[in-house]
């Protein structure tokens, strides 16, 4: 039985139970990898994501299944991420094509090609691949303004605070977790916001202490992050998220990190 799949869908949606009722709580973008772990009435497999090793429920007919042989290539050795917020993925001899999103991962591909579950697919858009630098976290933050606020989201027509991060660090070349509680586990502690570079990320807590929110910090102690019913930019102190046009704070600070030296490091 073949335990390994990619997805070749613009973006599928992953529930936290193998139900259309259950909540969203992630999205899968094309070209990603995946572990199946279970399956649910043969309309739902439960899957790991190679990236992050995030967990949760798809439809089955919306992963493809494939060998050891081709998911081994595909992960260690794939083309990039696309670089544009919308791209084309053509069907070989075929008028047919899929819609694919800033971030997805793109196979490795020979002359222009790659075959994946038995299909030939095109690609010539432009791709970003490799450690770049801090700049690169913030201008992918900034295409995301405006972008509607939605929970589980990794895409411009739908994103949360978290997948912001995720997206903008990797197209950097910087792997991050998928929720902002585990991202606040990544990197060296800061302890002012006058100490914090552009690129590096507040977390804010609840009552409780919970870290629930995460957003990237820009120059001029400001912030961009998905709240509020889309992705903005507010401003930032020793306080926390400070809104303007509400006229209070929205957000309670809780930590501060460089979550991009650290990673060099690594890497």
């Amino acid at each position: 039985m073949l335990n390994k799949a990619i997805s070749l869908l613009s973006v599928i949606p992953m529930r936290k139970e193998p139900s259309h009722r259950s909540e969203m709580v992630n999205q899968i973008l094309f070209g990603e990898l995946m572990y199946v772990l279970e399956t649910k009435d043969e309309e739902w497999v439960k899957v790991r994501l190679t990236h992050d090793d995030y967990q949760g429920w798809v439809l089955t007919e919306q992963v493809s299944l494939i060998d050891d042989e081709t998911f081994q290539i595909h992960y260690t050795d794939y083309t990039g991420y696309s670089a544009d917020m919308v791209d084309l993925v053509l069907k070989k001899n075929s008028n047919h094509f899929y819609s694919i999103l800033l971030g997805s991962k793109i196979p490795k591909m020979v002359n222009g090609e790659f075959t994946i579950a038995g299909e030939t697919l095109v690609f010539s858009g432009p791709t970003v691949k490799g450690v770049k630098t801090r700049a690169t976290i913030i201008d992918t933050a900034l295409n995301y303004l405006y972008a509607p606020y939605l929970w589980g989201g990794r895409t411009h027509f739908g994103i949360d605070c978290s997948g912001l991060v995720q997206i903008a660090y990797r197209m950097a070349g910087v792997s991050m977790p998928r929720d902002s509680y585990q991202q606040a586990t990544v990197g060296m502690q800061l302890s002012f916001v006058e100490e914090a570079m552009p690129g590096d990320l507040a977390f804010f807590d609840d009552e409780d202490g919970r870290i629930i929110h995460v957003g990237i910090v820009l120059p001029g102690k400001k912030i961009i992050h998905a709240s509020g019913g889309m992705v903005r930019i507010d401003m930032l102190d020793q306080n926390g998220i400070y809104r303007p046009d509400l006229k209070k704070y929205s957000h309670r600070l809780r930590v501060l990190k460089n979550a991009f030296d650290i990673n060099l490091k690594q890497l």
